[in-house]
């Protein structure tokens, strides 16, 4: 059994689009102004780490779907081909048989 990652206890399993257009619209756009000290530097080290854990899982989301549709593609790709060695096999086999039986 699996432990869940520390820190990500409730992170969903299923990955899915949904999911990381919601995280990449919710992006912290920088801002220019002209007061940099908002609240201190305790806010802008939790901001920090809120946005560090948040582009972790969208590198992550990236990664799973992406390796999700190479293998959707791979698995397409392999499809075209069942069965076709095993048709090529027996169409040899009978030309063969073909080629013994006149000599």
């Amino acid at each position: 059994m699996k432990r869940p990652l520390r820190g990500m206890a409730s992170v969903p399993h299923v990955v899915t689009c949904d999911e990381l257009d919601q995280r990449l619209a919710a992006r912290s756009k920088p801002t220019v102004e002209r007061q940099l000290n908002i609240g201190g530097w305790e806010e802008v080290e939790v901001r920090r780490q809120v946005d560090t854990s948040s582009e972790r899982r969208i590198a992550q989301l990236r990664g799973s779907l992406e390796k999700a549709h190479e293998g959707l593609s791979t698995d397409h790709r392999l499809a075209t081909l069942q069965g076709f060695a095993a048709k090529e096999f027996g169409r040899c086999r009978r030309k063969r048989r073909y080629f013994e039986k006149r000599v």
